[in-house]
């Protein structure tokens, strides 16, 4: 199964900035995910099983753009 979407951010000036995008996966499909970050700089995504930050686990950043298989049910968050 492939299911692509994107979370994009496009800055308009070349200064440092810290973005966060926060918000939920809900996948169409039981299923094994891979999750890549394609940056001209500094990046990391991480997943948590719930809505505390206490739980998120980097899943992958700049220097190793791609995450290992990661198994995802659908109809949660």
């Amino acid at each position: 199964m492939s299911w692509t979407d994107d979370a994009l951010y496009v800055s308009n000036t070349s200064s440092a900035q810290t973005v966060w995008l926060v918000g939920f996966i809900r996948v169409p499909k039981t299923a094994t995910f891979t999750f890549t970050v394609n940056t001209n700089g500094a990046a990391a995504l991480f997943l948590s099983s719930d809505a505390n930050p206490a739980n998120k686990a980097l899943v992958t950043d700049a220097t190793n753009n791609q995450s290992t298989s990661i198994l995802l049910n659908n109809n949660t968050k």
